[in-house]
């Protein structure tokens, strides 16, 4: 790949020279780009493929699947992409979470056509969140202003949303109105993740951890994908609230 190994980086992105750092944040977006690209390629093969159209289905109506999937990927992941790691075992670590994003998409994709015989609103979808996405991305990169700070309020913000969807899933649900309500505060919470992991991007991630900073941006981008999408007409939440970073 030509990149630079642990020893060689000149220390945090924002620290770096001007072409190391451009270069990291070109290395970075385009490996979301192409992460975001496979996510969509895993959720056509999963509908065309019953048996991962059903675990995709186990996976969201099944609590303790859920449950133990998301933070089984979230660790095996973490220890991939910490310090040193050789390219194949970080590219690995992206393709654990490019599956399982799909796999959490999928069952949108199949609600869409059942209740309106398209999948139009998954484009409106990643429309908006692009847009919420860019948005916050440039205010971070043009600022340089480092959020680090606020990962110990999203951190416990996102274990009570935890416990909110665990509640609901196992007695019964929000309510229409409280399913609305409850995806526009994770709409919220995960766009302060978004400033969060794009913080890190410049400030706490060394040049050569492009794959490792496009994991933590694709995990956001995706669960807000999931739950704007939830708010628009023809979906709906398709599983529990869990933080976004991995």
């Amino acid at each position: 790949m030509g990149s630079m190994t642990w020893n060689e980086s000149r220390g945090f992105a924002i620290e770096a020279a001007v072409d190391a750092r451009m270069g990291f944040v070109r290395r970075t977006y385009a490996h979301l780009l192409g992460e975001l690209a496979a996510v969509a390629l895993i959720v056509y093969v999963a509908l065309q493929t019953p048996a991962l159209a059903g675990l995709a289905v186990k996976l969201i109506t099944q609590p303790i699947l859920y449950i133990v999937a998301f933070f089984g990927v979230s660790l095996l992941t973490r220890k991939m992409l910490e310090g040193q790691r050789s390219m194949a075992v970080q590219y690995a670590a992206a393709g654990i979470w490019v599956f399982f994003l799909g796999l959490l998409v999928t069952p949108l994709a199949m609600i869409a056509m059942i209740q309106t015989g398209s999948y139009a609103v998954l484009g409106e979808g990643a429309i908006l969140t692009g847009c919420v996405f860019t948005g916050i991305t440039a205010y971070v990169f043009l600022t340089k202003k480092d959020f680090s700070f606020i990962g110990g309020a999203l951190w416990m913000i996102s274990w009570l949303a935890f416990g909110i969807g665990m509640v609901a899933l196992f007695f019964g649900g929000l309510g229409g109105s409280g399913s609305l309500i409850y995806s526009c505060g994770m709409v919220l919470l995960l766009g302060g993740w978004v400033l969060y992991d794009t913080s890190r991007v410049l400030h706490h991630r060394h040049v050569s951890q492009h794959v490792a900073a496009s994991v933590d941006l694709l995990v956001d981008f995706v669960y807000m994908f999931i739950y704007i999408v939830s708010i628009l007409p023809g979906s709906e939440p398709s599983g529990p609230a869990i933080g976004a970073s991995p």
